[in-house]
């Protein structure tokens, strides 16, 4: 079994999720729609307009007094079967 050690978590990552009663899992592969230069691209275009768009539609919030963020900072957390339904068809094992 290979154990996966995100490089942000550091090589002991897997040692501290054992001492906290856990258990390692195998590093997971991934399938995603970018398989070169142009559909990179294209996919970070759409990552530019959406950023965009947010300060738009937080600006016109903010002018119509409504709140630029209504569910405070941080957007509502998702559990992990809605991750699931969102991330899964990039993820193969």
């Amino acid at each position: 079994m290979t154990e996966f050690d995100p490089p942000e978590a550091g090589p002991r990552s897997s040692f501290i999720l054992r001492a906290a009663g856990g258990t390692p899992v195998k590093q997971p592969t991934f399938s995603f729609p970018v398989t070169n230069q142009p559909s990179f691209l294209k996919l970070a275009a759409a990552g530019s307009i959406v950023q965009i768009e947010a300060r738009h539609a937080a600006s016109i919030a903010l002018l119509t007094g409504d709140s630029a963020t209504p569910n405070g900072a941080f957007d509502k957390p998702l559990s992990k079967k809605q991750v699931l339904a969102k991330a899964g068809p990039l993820i193969k094992a």
